[in-house]
Parts: structure tokens; C-alpha cells; sequence
């Protein structure tokens, strides 16, 4: 069999970008997507001398360590291999039903239509699936520390905040100002992002890294902003954070 190694190295950087960026979605945070691309699209070509099944094992984790770190690296790591295991399917199951004979232009043509498609399909899935965790959850307990100060807030899954910060790259829980008072003290070490929102002009708000939050008691990562404005409850929570429960 003939292999052209620009178009698999092209078709493989396109599928493993993907199926990172809807792994990224799902998990709602990520560190370095293309470089964690670049890696796997290489081990893609060792898969064509080194074809072993101990190596098939270490390559998902080594992708997922270096796309999104250590922090629920267990959760990452199945995650990664259910969206690539989906969309693998999606293609094998397109490609089986019409049947196709191989030519090179049309190959190519397939691929991206097959790719389009199987992006949108999972997209939908993933909203879905956001969707259900948010109807299940409800209120949730938050516990934010920072500045040596602790502020228990009861806050609500929002699915129109998509919030995330452009520094540190974690979703946002917006807090109303007056609940967590004692922890914005003058001492406190703040920056702002920019934000949108129905009815209200763009503008930035006022946000900071606390040095731990608690969601229903277990630890997650975000950035705290503050709301100005008073909300109809404590803190809008990034649906995102809420699979970082799970």
C-alpha cells in the first residue's frame, strides 16, 4: 500500500486537533492544544514502525499530560479516549456505508466532509450532555478561600456563562460583590476580563485567583469575578467547572 506522508501528516494534525478541541470542550479547560496536536500527529507516524500495543497505551497518556496537565489527569485521559474512540467510529461507520473506492482527490474530499460532520455531531453531544449535568445539579455549595479569608456561597449553574479568563485560561464563576465582601479586601491582587452579556454593553470585569474553591466539597480550578451589579443568586457557575465535579 502506498502512503503519502503529507496527506497523512495533514489528515492526522486536522483529526488530532479535533478531537482535542471537543476533549478541551468537555473537560472545559486545556494548557497547550497544538502542541499537544503536534505530538500526537508524530506518534501517529511511529504507529507505522513501531505498531505496539504497549506503546498504544503510553502515547494517549503522554498527549493528555502535555494538552492538559496533571489535574484530573485520570478523568482526562478517559474523556480524550471516548471522544477519539467516537469520532474514529463516525468515520470507519461513513466510510463503510458508501462503500468507497480509493482515489486520491476524492479521498481528500471525503475526509473533510467526514470530518465537518463528525465535529458537528460531537458538538451536539457535548451540549447535550452540558446540558443534562446541568438540569441534574442544580444549586451547588461553593467554598472560596483567598487572602486567609473563607466565603461559603450557594450559586447556580448558568449555561450562558462561558466565561474564561485570557491569563490563566480557567472558566469563570461570576460572584455577586456583597456576598464575598471579606474576601475583596484592599490586600487582594486583582485583574480584569473582558465580558458580554444580553442587555449590557461589553465591558470588564473585575476578577482574582483564589487560593482554593471547593464545588459540593470537591476541589476545582477557576478564577473568581466579581459582579458589580446585584444577582438574583450568589454566583453564576461556568457549566464547564461542573464536569470538573464529576
Amino acid at each position: 500500500m502506498t502512503v503519502y506522508l503529507d496527506l497523512y501528516f495533514a489528515i492526522n494534525f486536522v483529526f488530532n486537533y479535533i478531537i482535542l478541541c471537543i476533549t478541551k470542550k468537555i473537560l472545559g479547560y486545556d494548557r497547550k492544544i497544538l502542541c499537544g496536536t503536534f505530538i500526537a500527529t508524530v506518534f501517529s507516524f511511529l504507529y507505522l514502525y513501531a505498531d505496539y500495543f504497549l506503546l498504544k497505551i503510553i502515547y494517549p497518556l503522554i498527549i493528555v499530560l502535555i494538552t492538559f496537565g496533571i489535574n484530573k489527569f485520570i478523568y482526562s485521559v478517559i474523556t480524550f479516549l471516548l471522544v477519539s474512540f467516537a469520532f474514529g467510529g463516525c468515520l470507519y461507520t461513513v466510510f463503510g456505508l458508501i462503500n468507497y473506492n480509493y482515489n486520491k482527490v476524492k479521498f481528500l474530499c471525503l475526509i473533510i466532509i467526514c470530518t465537518l460532520f463528525c465535529f458537528i455531531l460531537l458538538n451536539i453531544f457535548c451540549g447535550f450532555y452540558k446540558n443534562f449535568l446541568v438540569k441534574i445539579k442544580g444549586k451547588r455549595e461553593l467554598v472560596i478561600e483567598y487572602n486567609n479569608s473563607v466565603a461559603k456561597i450557594y450559586g447556580v449553574i448558568d449555561t450562558c456563562n462561558s466565561l474564561s479568563d485570557p491569563y490563566f485560561n480557567l472558566p469563570v464563576i461570576v460572584a455577586d460583590k456583597l456576598k464575598i465582601k471579606e474576601l475583596i479586601s484592599d490586600n487582594g491582587s486583582f485583574f480584569l476580563v473582558p465580558f458580554s452579556s444580553v442587555g449590557t454593553k461589553s465591558g470588564l470585569m473585575r476578577c482574582f485567583l483564589p487560593d482554593r474553591v471547593l464545588l459540593s466539597g470537591k476541589e476545582i480550578n477557576c478564577v473568581i469575578g466579581i459582579s458589580e451589579t446585584k444577582l438574583s443568586c450568589d454566583g453564576l457557575i461556568n457549566p464547564s467547572l461542573i464536569l470538573q465535579e464529576v
